[in-house]
Formats: structure tokens, sequence, C-alpha cells
């Protein structure tokens, strides 16, 4: 049973958000991307250290929070239906990865690797790597250009094991045809995925797993190379 609001909740504060708010609201999230601090709170701190003035001047605090605690992108009325574990921001996501996809032309060289959102909540989707920096939190697969970083394509890991090839295959099908130079790791460097794209003008620079199917003469080669000291062109 749900428990009563009391008289002096924080909800009781709350109030329809306008368009211009909203922006406000989205502006505020992205600094805080650039910006960062160890707890919210610290955005709107009046002390010399942590002060940012254009938190408190765009919107106050309680309100951010209270915009932050009832934003939602979907119908929980369609929860039981829905077998995408990724439906509560779908729409959104599918909105935000179009814009990356069409706004912007990539630089000729590209790369294709994975990155760990940071994530210790509740969530059935998320990844444990002992070895990365960000140990725990939500997988995200991505095609980035090279020389700015920028996201041109991504995919987020769901729980759900595909075929690897599937994954790669739309990350990458926007920049088919049209000759980029694709970096990326042994994860998913093999020699047949490297003919599929040399199909398509797409030329594969990266590491290789030698349980890659790989021709012998290049198994040969291998056995001659030391630990960081050559490469097969």
């Amino acid at each position: 049973m749900p428990r009563p609001i009391t008289k002096h909740a924080r909800s009781e504060e709350w109030k329809p958000v306008t368009v211009i708010e909203m922006k406000k609201f989205l502006g505020l999230i992205f600094v805080t991307g650039r910006v960062q601090k160890p707890k919210l709170e610290l955005y709107w701190s009046m002390r010399g250290i942590f002060q940012i003035q254009i938190f408190p001047q765009t919107m106050s605090k309680n309100r951010f929070q209270l915009v932050q605690s009832y934003l939602h992108f979907s119908d929980n009325n369609a929860a039981g239906t829905n077998e995408d574990r990724l439906y509560k921001i779908r729409t959104i996501l599918d909105i935000v990865v179009n814009n990356f996809r069409t706004n912007y032309i990539p630089d000729r060289v590209i790369s294709l690797d994975e990155s760990v959102l940071g994530w210790r909540g509740r969530l059935r989707f998320c990844v444990y790597n002992p070895g990365k920096i960000t140990k725990y939190g939500i997988l995200v697969q991505m095609v980035c250009e090279s020389s700015t970083g920028y996201i041109c394509n991504l995919q987020i890991y769901d729980g759900k094991c595909g075929p690897l090839t599937g994954m790669v295959g739309f990350l990458l099908e926007p920049y088919e045809g049209k000759g980029y130079q694709l970096y990326q790791d042994n994860y998913y460097n093999s020699v047949h995925h490297k003919n599929e794209l040399l199909q398509k003008l797409i030329r594969v620079c990266g590491t290789i797993r030698v349980n890659r199917v790989l021709p012998k003469d290049m198994i040969e080669e291998a056995k001659k190379l030391k630990k960081g000291g050559g490469h097969f062109s």
C-alpha cells in the first residue's frame, strides 16, 4: 500500500513543466557531463570552490530534483506486454541515435569499440568487468570518429546476446560503400568479418585472435612475433 503524501512532502510543490523549463533542465544535465562533481547538490553550492553560477541562475535545486524524479518516457501500463528491456527509454534513445547518425558526417577514419556507463543500481543487464576502470555499469557499443571522439552510432547492450555480426552490421551500416577506414580490437576482428567489410568498401585495421580461423601462413608468421614487437601488413 503506497504511503500517504504528507502536507510538507516535496511532491506537493509539483507543477506542470513547460517546454522552456524542460530545455533548461536538459541543458543543465549536459553541463554536469562537462563539469563533474561527486554529488548533485554541489552544483548549487555557494562555496567558492564548488560554485557554478549557471545552475542556481537557471533553476532551483528543488525544482531540478523534482523534474528529475518524475521524468518519464514510457507508458508503464504497456510494461507487461513489452519484451524490449529498454522500452522505458526506447523512444528518446531512437531519436538521439538517429540524430547522431544523420546530423554529422565523420571523417574517413572511425573506430568501433565499447564503453561502460557507471551504474550500481538495480538493472538486470548491468555488466561487471574487473579489468576496467568502471567495473559496474551499462555496456554501450559504439562507432566514433577517431580524430574527435564524436559518437556516430551506438547500441546499448540489454543482456540479450544476439549475433555479433548483427550488432556490428547495425553500427556500421551508415558507412558502407563510402571508403571509410575502421579501427577495432580483437573482440570484433576476424578474417571473415574483415572480408565482408572490404566488400562494403570499409577497410579494417586491428588486432586479431589466433583462434579466429587465420590462414596457415599468418599463423606461422604469428609464432615468430614477440609481444608488442610486430604486426601483419
